[in-house]
């Protein structure tokens, strides 16, 4: 399989949650995909990592053949809701805040080329509507990284 940053970034991001949740009851499911999306048979609390829809961006560069890359990147909290949204709001919030502190870290072990995270939290709980009783939550994270451009 080849690699690239991006997929570099995805994985590292992976690994940093799955150590950031270990131990959470109930237990975390942490998968890496295409798409934000959760499958039927995935259990709750799942976290989902995926790329962003309009890919890596070119930020700066300049005349050394150096450029930052934007490598935008969606982490989706899929939690069991409940109809009249009123149980237990504080238990996800916890694991919430794991994933913020998890992702939000300027370094990304493994991958030198990364200096920098910019992170846009989203709403903290979203009913998916044909899903009827399930919280999504959502955060953006854009991993910046200098890397040399081609000549």
């Amino acid at each position: 399989m080849s690699s690239s940053y991006y997929y570099d970034i995805l994985d590292a991001l992976k690994s940093r949650l799955v150590a950031a949740v270990t131990g959470e009851s109930p237990s975390v499911s942490v998968a890496l995909r295409k798409r934000p999306v959760q499958l039927p048979n995935d259990p709750f609390p799942m976290l989902v990592i995926a790329p962003t829809e309009d890919g890596e961006i070119i930020g700066d560069e300049d005349f050394t053949r150096g450029v930052t890359y934007v490598y935008p990147v969606i982490v989706s909290m899929f939690s069991r809701g409940d109809r009249d949204q009123s149980l237990d709001p504080g238990s996800y919030l916890g694991l919430r805040q794991k994933v913020r502190n998890a992702i939000y870290q300027p370094l990304l072990t493994g991958v030198d080329s990364v200096f920098d995270v910019q992170l846009v939290p989203g709403g903290a709980f979203i009913q998916t509507e044909l899903r009827q009783n399930v919280d999504v939550t959502n955060m953006r994270a854009n991993f910046l990284s200098r890397e040399i451009r081609e000549s």
